[in-house]
């Protein structure tokens, strides 16, 4: 940088050559600058990737989910609650037949 003021200003012995080897380095210099732009922006849409199959992974997996076996709460809790019922009155029933012998049904 310090060599293209100095060609610039006439302070070398061969100007045109200053100038060309100065910008030599700031073209190298520009070309490093690029190659990490598009080495970063090929990471962040690799991301962006990434982030949107997640996205889409979880939704199908959600509907999935809801297809095969989605349980509504209340539907099952009113369905659990009438076989408790059914089993309590069985429970009951049998009880009663287990305290019955042939005995005391000829009373």
């Amino acid at each position: 940088m310090r060599e293209l003021g100095l060609a610039m200003a006439g302070g070398s012995a061969d100007p045109a050559q200053s100038a060309r080897d100065a910008l030599g380095a700031l073209d190298a210099g520009l070309e490093s600058i690029t190659t990490a732009q598009t080495v970063v922006g090929g990471r962040m849409n690799w991301i962006d990737l990434v982030s949107d199959r997640r996205t889409q992974r979880s939704e199908q997996r959600t509907e999935q989910e809801a297809d095969i076996g989605g349980a509504d709460l209340a539907t099952t809790v009113t369905a659990l609650q009438e076989i408790m019922t059914v089993l309590e009155a069985s429970q009951a029933a049998f009880t009663r037949l287990a305290g019955m012998s042939l005995f005391a049904m000829l009373r």
